[in-house]
């Protein structure tokens, strides 16, 4: 539903083509997921100070 909405709001106001879409799509999908996994990645990295008696 959010596709067909996006492929006819694409073509009327920017004259896009869904091939362009698709390629977006593609982009922040990659770009989303990168920054999940650096964000796992820099959580994982720092220790926890509370199972050090720290608190």
């Amino acid at each position: 539903m959010f596709f067909l909405f996006g492929a006819v709001l694409g073509q009327v106001t920017t004259g896009s083509s869904l091939p362009t879409q698709a390629a977006g799509a593609l982009l922040m999908a990659v770009a989303g997921g990168w920054i999940a996994w650096s964000g796992h990645r820099h959580a994982t990295a720092i220790p926890d100070q509370t199972a050090a008696g720290a608190v």
